[in-house]
């Protein structure tokens, strides 16, 4: 592991030991079934590995056992690569790619109306977890994006670009935090460009760094 790595790991670690809104326990009282929602930095891809293991290994520790965990990789049709099988080998858990044309359920609406369709696999789990690239305004990726468009459907997908054309940013942000709303993220663990890390509720810090950028 080089010293970078090291250093990332060593923030990953930090992070959750002090999550923003109060101890992990009260977040995962119990053996739930936890879905893992992932996905690389384009920009530090290696950085996924080690925040998916740090993440995997605390909440064994807190009493949620590898058996009851998967990772479910956002974005558009990932399985198409090696990232699957190479973190299945490296963390032991299963690792199940998103396709957008998979089977989806129906979460919710929007306010705005917009069907909200997730990735089936969602639909038992009992806790939910994201891990990735804080967001960037610029690119509308990270964080809440990780939900919407990241794991729904093909259709909503199509209905979160369309709203992103027609009223851009703050229409794009509205709609992920919608999908929020209907899937609750209990954990976000989230790295900036620089390798800062925050852990928190996923709202709490979704809805954070809405403000922060001006669209909330």
């Amino acid at each position: 592991m080089t010293l970078a790595a090291e250093a990332f790991a060593a923030e990953v670690a930090r992070a959750l030991a002090s999550p923003e809104d109060g101890p992990l326990t009260a977040r995962f009282p119990a053996a739930l079934v936890t879905a893992i929602a992932a996905a690389p930095d384009p920009a530090r891809p290696e950085r996924l590995e080690t925040a998916l293991a740090a993440t995997i290994e605390r909440l064994d520790l807190l009493g949620v056992p590898r058996g009851r965990q998967f990772v479910l990789l956002a974005g558009d049709a990932p399985g198409a690569g090696a990232l699957p099988a190479a973190l299945r080998r490296a963390l032991g858990v299963p690792v199940i790619a998103h396709d957008p044309s998979g089977a989806a359920f129906v979460a919710g609406h929007a306010p705005d109306g917009t069907l909200l369709e997730l990735n089936d696999e969602l639909r038992e789990a009992e806790a939910l977890v994201v891990v990735g690239p804080a967001p960037r305004d610029a690119a509308l990726s990270g964080g809440p994006f990780l939900l919407c468009p990241g794991l729904v459907s093909a259709r909503t997908a199509l209905a979160w670009e369309q709203a992103a054309a027609r009223g851009g940013p703050r229409a794009a942000w509205a709609l992920a935090l919608a999908a929020e709303r209907e899937a609750p993220v209990d954990l976000a663990v989230l790295w900036d460009e620089s390798g800062r890390v925050v852990v928190g509720g996923g709202r709490e810090r979704f809805q954070a760094f809405a403000r922060a950028a001006g669209w909330a």
